[in-house]
């Protein structure tokens, strides 16, 4: 899960900041480990934040090593969107040492 920084006093933030996970290859994945599920939250001072409206995001939307900007509309209560700056970067794992020793 990551989180973002808290925008106080702000009704148009914008948080310019960079999340990067890993995800095994896309046709492994069920069709609930394809999604991305963004929530966005209203501040409150001394009480509980209120969901303004969630939101999900199909990584096979993501195009390979181009940068895309999707906009998603955010579900109930709000009529907001988020809009996201995407990337799919191909990454290789290390290779991990098995087998025999060469002593």
């Amino acid at each position: 899960m990551f989180k973002t920084s808290t925008k106080k006093k702000n009704l148009n933030p914008n948080w310019s900041e960079i999340f990067s996970f890993l995800y095994s290859s896309r046709a492994d994945m069920d069709s609930a480990g394809r999604h991305i599920l963004c929530e966005v939250y209203d501040y409150d001072f001394g009480q509980a934040n209120d969901l303004m409206g969630n939101t999900l995001l199909d990584i096979s939307r993501i195009k390979l090593d181009k940068p895309e900007e999707i906009t998603l509309p955010l579900a109930a209560p709000s009529d907001a969107e988020v809009r996201l700056l995407c990337r799919h970067l191909p990454c290789a794992l290390p290779q991990v040492a098995t087998g025999h020793s060469l002593m």
